[in-house]
């Protein structure tokens, strides 16, 4: 079917928008039903971290914004373009196998007409640029506070091949999503056999110390060196780009979307070589969850160099004690995240001076078991390095793709 043959239809001919639930902030509990809020619409998926939950009676008026895996969900309310990890019209999938609710400000769209949509395709539509610039322009409110309407996103237009023929698209998008998701999970579970190998190898069992192990302080095996100040106007596309406080994640690790292409000076010392060590000194969070996190850089898009910013210190081993890997794993212990939080200053803005990481003590096992733990941890990170090189290339892959199949330019037989 070429794409001549497409027919012009509006989203709501086919599908519905449902607008979620007006929770009130004493109906979350510790446990129960998750509740997704904007903040939880991390596209193309569904993030859980810092969700909230209900715990309440289940009334019949609340089943109706009760949501299952594969479910699409969009933030009716958010920022402009300028700001697009918090932008409105954000979509992603739900992809949990245990039901949750949708919150005010979050829409469910979904297909009341299979004989013309199909889920899987709509998804993918809703996902494309040109759609995002498309409700992200139109979107009523300030620049801070824009915000769709269910009737704004059924008023999209889309060209639609036959109803087989969207399934054969979409199951070619989803299937390098897929694949995505499981390099994702293998790399989630890797992390995870490298931390219980950790706490097995290098924690003290009890109080009384085994042979050559012995207590330091962090300025002993590291030194630091501060990020670079710089202006907006050097943030412009370059082959070079900035490692942010936005490129750590909540808890620790690297968030490769944190990135900013950059052409301002900067010293070589600032330059970050992959398996480097930086550290966030500074923290916006409510709860305080990234100010003394610690990532290990890497560099997926292959930029000639990366450089750590102002709210990151570079964290280097002084001598072959530590390598990188392993001392990444004592930075990421929650005694050290501790210890960064009773050393923090500022009200709204967090902040964790160079000077104060120095003082922080802790125990090493002899260098045997740290040589040993440093082979193990090198091989993981290495596989961990891996997978998300080939992710980013997926994802390219993909990104390449989807508007050339939305507009038919790749023939589906």
């Amino acid at each position: 079917m070429s794409f001549n043959e497409w027919k012009t239809y509006k989203v709501g001919d086919f599908a519905e928008v449902q607008n979620g639930y007006a929770f009130k902030s004493d109906d979350f509990t510790e446990k129960g039903i998750p509740v997704i809020k904007i903040k939880n619409i991390v596209s193309p998926k569904i993030n859980l971290d810092s969700v909230q939950f209900f715990n309440g009676e289940l009334t019949d008026r609340l089943e109706q914004f009760l949501i299952k895996k594969g479910d699409i969900l969009i933030s009716m309310t958010g920022s402009h373009l300028n700001q697009i990890a918090s932008a409105v019209g954000k979509v992603g999938k739900y992809q949990f196998d245990f039901p949750a609710f949708i919150n005010q400000r979050v829409g469910k769209v979904y297909i009341k007409d299979k004989t013309i949509g199909n889920e899987g395709f709509l998804y993918y539509f809703l996902n494309r640029f040109e759609t995002q610039l498309e409700l992200v322009t139109n979107a009523g409110g300030s620049a801070n506070q824009a915000n769709i309407s269910p009737s704004q996103i059924k008023n999209l237009e889309i060209r639609l091949p036959e109803v087989n023929t969207q399934k054969k698209i979409a199951s070619i998008l989803s299937s390098l999503d897929d694949k995505i998701e499981l390099n994702e999970q293998t790399n989630h579970t890797l992390e995870e056999i490298a931390e219980s190998l950790f706490k097995e190898m290098c924690l003290p069992k009890d109080k009384i110390l085994p042979n050559g192990w012995r207590n330091i302080k962090l300025n002993e095996v590291a030194d630091f060196v501060k990020g670079v100040s710089y202006r907006s106007s050097e943030l412009v596309p370059s082959k070079f780009a900035l490692v942010t406080l936005k490129s750590i994640n909540r808890g620790g690790g690297l968030n490769f979307n944190g990135f900013k292409e950059f052409d301002g000076k900067h010293k070589e010392t600032q330059v970050l070589q992959e398996g480097d060590i930086v550290i966030a000194q500074t923290d916006i969070t409510q709860n305080a969850d990234v100010v003394g996190c610690p990532a290990i850089v890497e560099n997926p898009f292959d930029y000639e160099k990366l450089i750590a910013s102002i709210d990151l210190v570079k964290c280097k081993p002084k001598d072959n004690v530590f390598s990188n890997e392993v001392l990444f794993y004592f930075l990421k212990y929650q005694t050290f995240k501790d210890f960064c939080l009773s050393h923090t200053n500022g009200s709204t803005v967090l902040h964790l001076r160079s000077s104060e990481l120095l003082n922080y003590e802790f125990i090493i096992p002899n260098k045997k078991t740290l040589a040993d733990f440093g082979k193990l941890v090198k091989s993981i990170r290495g596989k961990i390095i891996a997978n998300n090189k080939e992710t980013q290339t997926l994802i390219a892959l993909r990104d390449s793709l989807l508007p050339k199949l939305m507009k038919g330019e790749i023939p589906i037989s």
